[in-house]
């Protein structure tokens, strides 16, 4: 485990809490996949079970502790607050500009030139997935549209039906940002108690950083967020697969290994899980 004293200009992040040992192996995965196609990538992960990643020169490994999740968390306990949390933390911490990446992501090709698109006026994310009256989320929040919540700090927020949903596997941000980060860590609970779906940090950070900032989209083309089902499902069976072969050696140890990698379920497994025909 590295120690973190002097901040570097920019850095590749992964925030992982909790015990289960599929995201601990998902991050594995993205790392390698990471690393691969950009072999000069530098990457922080921040995580509760931080003994389960091997040394690599490109990789600093921060503990999560229970004091920093408690402090995190604070009063109610919503543990979403981690996510953003860890990102003001390593924003004032590790790094003056972070690229955040989920576990549940793979890296399809260089995306280092992304750092270029981060700055004071920009931030980004993953990609714009509708708005909260798109099939896809008018149910679960229809019970926030029409609220308004006020901070004497944050301003005053009027959730509308026309607000987007971004997708957060993907967050570019610098640490001027962390003030919106703040205001993020404010409102997502709020939000959280009228929706029927986890999806308030998300949709909170983006609206934050749509009204000061300019957004950019990355996008599937370069990143792959496979968080459906049926493709997570087919993802971790191939990384089973390579977990047998590594024994015991974390994924990212020989990052050649996602040459030949399948990041989409082949067209006969397709028509197999479309059919039901799989488990």
């Amino acid at each position: 485990m590295e120690q973190h004293s002097e901040k570097k200009a920019q850095s590749f992040v992964y925030i992982i809490y909790g015990k289960q040992a599929r995201h601990y192996l998902e991050a594995q995965l993205s790392i390698a996949s990471l690393i691969f196609h950009n072999p000069e990538a530098q990457i922080c992960v921040l995580a509760e079970c931080f003994e389960l990643f091997d040394e690599h020169p490109q990789l600093t490994v921060i503990p999560l502790t229970d004091d920093m999740k408690q402090a995190w968390m604070g009063e109610d306990g919503y543990h979403f607050k981690l996510k953003l949390a860890g990102l003001k933390y390593l924003l004032e911490q590790h790094a003056h500009k972070i690229i955040f990446l989920d576990t549940d992501t793979l890296v399809k090709a260089p995306i280092m030139d992304l750092f270029s698109q981060i700055s004071e006026n920009n931030t980004l994310l993953h990609e714009k997935e509708g708005d909260l009256t798109g099939k896809r989320f008018a149910k679960q929040h229809a019970g926030v549209i029409g609220k308004t919540f006020s901070h004497p700090e944050f301003g005053e927020w009027l959730i509308e039906s026309d607000m987007p949903m971004y997708n957060s596997g993907l967050i570019g941000i610098c640490d001027t940002h962390c003030k919106h980060l703040d205001s993020a860590l404010w409102l997502m609970p709020l939000i959280d108690e009228h929706t029927t779906i986890h999806t308030a940090e998300q949709f909170a950070l983006g609206i934050i950083l749509r009204r000061h900032e300019s957004l950019s989209e990355v996008g599937h083309k370069r990143v792959y967020h496979y968080w459906h089902k049926k493709p997570r499902k087919f993802i971790f069976e191939e990384t089973e697969r390579l977990v047998a072969e590594f024994k015991g050696q974390c994924l990212y140890t020989d990052p050649k290994v996602m040459a030949d990698f399948r990041y989409r379920r082949p067209a006969l497994r397709w028509l197999q899980d479309k059919l039901g025909l799989t488990k």
